[in-house]
């Protein structure tokens, strides 16, 4: 069944480059993985998302070490 989110769609392709699609689509399996994305090449409605990839802070601090 899965799901389909609309919304703008900030994917970053590398460390200087992203792509921005202003008005795209992911759909989400059952299992929560990302089963496909794309432009919707419509205009966006008030109620869609803005999708950006989830921040992971992998950062430590000096008494984690010790």
């Amino acid at each position: 069944m899965g799901k389909r989110y609309r919304g703008a769609i900030l994917n970053p392709l590398s460390r200087d480059e992203f792509e921005f699609i202003r008005s795209g689509f992911l759909d989400v399996n059952d299992d929560g993985r990302i089963d496909g994305m794309g432009d919707l090449g419509e205009p966006a409605n008030e109620e869609d998302f803005l999708i950006i990839p989830a921040f992971v802070d992998v950062h430590t601090h000096l008494p984690q070490l010790m």
